[in-house]
Order: structure tokens, then C-alpha cells, then sequence
């Protein structure tokens, strides 16, 4: 039997399929697990799904959100996760490879993963180079052990400037209310909403208001962290409320 990408024979290739392994990889290593087939009481060879599923969770952390498994890739939980678990075992498995296999691996997934977060803790921040600390300003290193899947579209950094945005502000808001710009994208960044308030733009056309709100969409992370369903929807469609799941700002149009 021909390895697979990424797996590594224990011996000579034959037709003993206990011979492959699959490689972990963790980080800039690779670690050989245990085998993916095993030889049961009866003497038989049968495939291990749950040595499988450890080979993914040792290559990338997984939970469950909803319905939907997530990985963690770049310092969030992406809802790709069952996406990319099938592709990691049809790479491992090759011929061997079979959809009742893959259901197998995915349920084992689904089963031992822990649970996302209903929203992130109020104290910190999932910023694109770390986690921000609001009580201290301290910016510590990524961690799957944070289960959320809400990172904004920004990095930290105390020191950047962007005259351009200053610019904007400056000119499109009143002179008595230029710092509440500010404020509302902070507002925005954390999951409380103990102030029971909502943003209207109001004014007429060409004024900057759909700029503003590009801007609030972008910095919070774009369509990952902010809804646009429709007001009515939301009230029609029991349904249309699932899109909120994990979103830090709901974004209504002018109908």
C-alpha cells in the first residue's frame, strides 16, 4: 500500500495496513502517532476512529459552537473545523478512505470537543496579535484555551496613528460629539450591553454615514463578527436569528 500524504510507514509498504501511522504536525514538528488501524479481539483488523480524531485535535484544537465544529487557526476558533477534519482524513486514509469512516472521525470530534464560549469574557479582547487585557493593557500570546471564536480586525498597538481616520472624524462629526466615534467602536469591541443602546446614523445622503459603519464593520472583524439580516427578517424568521450566534454588532440598513 502506497503511504499518504503526511503519514509515515512503520515498515515496508505491504498490504497490512497497521504499517501507517499518521504524522502529527505541531507547529514546525512532526510527531508519529499510534496506528489507525488496530487488530481487534477477533483477530481482525479494524479501523480506530478515536486514534484518528486524536491525531486532529493533536494537529489543531477543536469545539463545538451551534451546530458547527470549529478549529482554532490564527488566535480564533473558525467554523471550518468538519471542512478540514474531512480533508485531514481522506489525506491520511487514501484508499482506505470511506464517508462512514469520516463520519466516524467527525463524531468523535464533535463528542470529546468542549463547548464554545457564549461570548468572550468582558476583560479581555481576541486582538490579531494576542489577547488584550483591559484592566492592565497587557498583551499576552494566543490561547486555545480562550474558546471563543470572536477576534476583531485589528491588532494592538499604542503607538499607531492613522490621520487619515482622525481626519474623517474630525470632519463628519459634530465638534461636541468627535470623541463619540471612539466610543461607540469601543463599545462594540466588548460583549455587554448593561447600556441598552443602539447606534442610528442619521442625516442626509454623501454625509459619511456608510463610511462610519464600513469602518466599525472592518475594525470588528467584517461579516465574522457582525450581522446585517434585515430588522424584519429578524422578526419573521425564526430562523434569521441564528445568524447572530458569536457576532459582536448587528448592522441594519435603511430600508
Amino acid at each position: 500500500m502506497r503511504p499518504a500524504a503526511g503519514l509515515k510507514p512503520a515498515s515496508a509498504p505491504s498490504s497490512v495496513i497497521t504499517t501507517v501511522t499518521p504524522v502529527i504536525i505541531t507547529g514546525n514538528e512532526e510527531e508519529v502517532g499510534a496506528p489507525i488501524f488496530v487488530v481487534g479481539r477477533t483477530g481482525k483488523e479494524r479501523f480506530a476512529p478515536n486514534r484518528l480524531a486524536d491525531a486532529l485535535r493533536a494537529e489543531c484544537p477543536v469545539a463545538v459552537g451551534g451546530e458547527l465544529l470549529y478549529r482554532y487557526r490564527g488566535g480564533a476558533y473558525r467554523p471550518d473545523g468538519e471542512r478540514w477534519a474531512r480533508r485531514r482524513v481522506a489525506e491520511i486514509l487514501e484508499d482506505d478512505w470511506s464517508r462512514v469512516r469520516a463520519d466516524e472521525v467527525i463524531a468523535h470530534l464533535r463528542d470529546l470537543a468542549e463547548s464554545l464560549l457564549e461570548r468572550p469574557p468582558l476583560g479581555v479582547i481576541n486582538v490579531r496579535n494576542g489577547l488584550l487585557e483591559l484592566d492592565t493593557l497587557s498583551l499576552l500570546p494566543h490561547d486555545p484555551a480562550l474558546l471563543t471564536s470572536v477576534q476583531i480586525g485589528a491588532a494592538y498597538d499604542p503607538a499607531a496613528t492613522c490621520p487619515a481616520i482622525d481626519r474623517f472624524v474630525t470632519t463628519t462629526f459634530p465638534d461636541d460629539a468627535a470623541e463619540l466615534a471612539w466610543q461607540i467602536a469601543g463599545y462594540l469591541t466588548v460583549p455587554d450591553s448593561r447600556l441598552q443602546r443602539a447606534v442610528m446614523c442619521k442625516g442626509g445622503g454623501e454625509n459619511g454615514k456608510s463610511v462610519f459603519l464600513s469602518l466599525l464593520t472592518a475594525f470588528l472583524g467584517g461579516r465574522d463578527n457582525v450581522s446585517s439580516q434585515p430588522l424584519h427578517k429578524l422578526d419573521e424568521d425564526r430562523f434569521a436569528a441564528a445568524d447572530l450566534y458569536g457576532k459582536l454588532a448587528q448592522r441594519l440598513r435603511r430600508p
